[in-house]
């Protein structure tokens, strides 16, 4: 294992722990050696994600819950504790990232949270969501997760429906008359 005087030591020098070449920005890495690292990693990862995914179908194709392993009844991948859990913890997420944007649509201050959507403030919801993955629980964990940034925010589904159309929301035309 390598020591921190040993980093430090390589990092001074400018080399490459693993192979001596000129290591890359201050690193005690060369850019091939990073680069293979992480190919390797991203393959351990997906033989990973693989092989958790054939255990979980074989727990489905003996009629068991794909996460805790009891009978499901409902002859899906999750038994009703689970997919009832997963709901709820979806549901506090949501009323979370809901508060975390106020609590109310952004143009007219509808506030009841069934009404309530999460949109995109340039209009990038398509790439943004192919970065992040589609679904709510990945969008409300990416906000978490980078402290609710102002490229989205809260609309009710009206005016949300209103400015993907591109057309000025009802509040706002009423409010410019006066």
């Amino acid at each position: 294992m390598p020591t921190p005087e040993r980093y430090a030591s390589y990092r001074e020098r400018g080399r490459c722990m693993n192979c001596s070449r000129p290591a890359w920005n201050g690193k005690t890495k060369c850019q091939p050696c990073i680069s293979k690292e992480r190919e390797g990693r991203a393959r351990l990862y997906a033989a990973r994600k693989e092989e958790e995914q054939r255990q979980r179908d074989a727990f489905i194709s003996q009629g068991l819950c794909a996460y805790c392993r009891k009978p499901s009844t409902t002859g899906k991948s999750r038994c009703e504790s689970c997919s009832s859990r997963k709901k709820t913890n979806l549901y506090h997420l949501r009323l979370k990232t809901i508060e975390a944007y106020g609590g109310a649509c952004r143009c007219c201050g509808e506030d009841y949270e069934v009404f309530l959507e999460f949109d995109h403030v340039n209009n990038d919801g398509k790439e943004h969501r192919a970065l992040i993955g589609s679904g709510g629980w990945n969008l409300y964990k990416w906000l978490e997760r980078n402290g609710y940034p102002d490229m989205i925010q809260l609309l009710c589904s009206n005016c949300h429906q209103a400015k993907t159309k591109n057309q000025d929301c009802r509040h706002r035309v009423i409010f410019k008359k006066f």
